[in-house]
């Protein structure tokens, strides 16, 4: 739709040029010099028609091409995305049943260990995620964040010696890394949803 509008354009274009032309240009008086202006003027303006066609046709290559990687790199993190979604939910269930109930110092310990463990990606990786729809790319980096600041705060907390003693700092710290764990595990859990509705075409085995 777009090609087409843009050469519907052109072809306008140099239309009216033609008829601005031929309505107010005394061409029986133009000289050898004046038909060479001519000529000279109509070739940049063609030249410049071209530039403008190639690059935007170089564009649309290059889109092309970056959706295609977009989708392979999808297709290579999807189910580990889905996984870290999945694990996290089982530890927003164990903090917040520590936060309303109490719970052992242990459980802290145990899910620093199991988050530490969980797959990470860098930025120019996710980057490549940038042409498939919705965001995806920015719904994977919100979850890697939360999915930061859940480990910092784990952390903290087990470094306190209050987590040892202080039933109301256990509680209240895993509140704290429940909520944050949670709305990590949304952002995995709809990234990995919206990356598997581009892809399930070429990656599933059944099709």
């Amino acid at each position: 739709m777009e090609r087409a509008l843009y050469t519907y354009g052109v072809i306008m274009l140099m239309a009216a040029a033609s008829l601005a032309g031929y309505t107010w240009i005394d061409w029986a008086q133009i000289d050898g010099d004046g038909w060479a202006v001519w000529v000279q003027a109509i070739g940049s303006i063609t030249a410049i028609g071209a530039a403008i066609w190639i690059s935007r046709r170089d564009q649309r290559r290059r889109n092309a091409e970056a959706l295609v990687i977009a989708k392979v790199s999808a297709a290579s993190i999807t189910f580990r995305i889905a996984s870290i979604s999945s694990d996290l939910k089982k530890l927003v269930a164990t903090f917040d049943s520590i936060h309303k109930i109490d719970g052992s110092p242990n459980h802290f310990f145990d899910s620093l260990v199991v988050l530490k463990e969980q797959p990470s990606w860098d930025p120019s990786e996710l980057a490549l995620l940038a042409p498939l729809p919705n965001g995806c790319a920015y719904k994977v980096a919100g979850g890697l964040d939360r999915l930061a600041t859940a480990i910092r705060l784990i952390d903290a907390a087990v470094k306190n010696e209050k987590i040892k003693w202080s039933n109301d700092f256990r509680r209240e710290r895993a509140g704290i890394v429940s909520f944050t764990l949670n709305e990590a595990a949304l952002s995995f859990e709809r990234a990995a949803e919206m990356m598997q509705a581009e892809i399930h075409g070429h990656t599933s085995p059944y099709e």
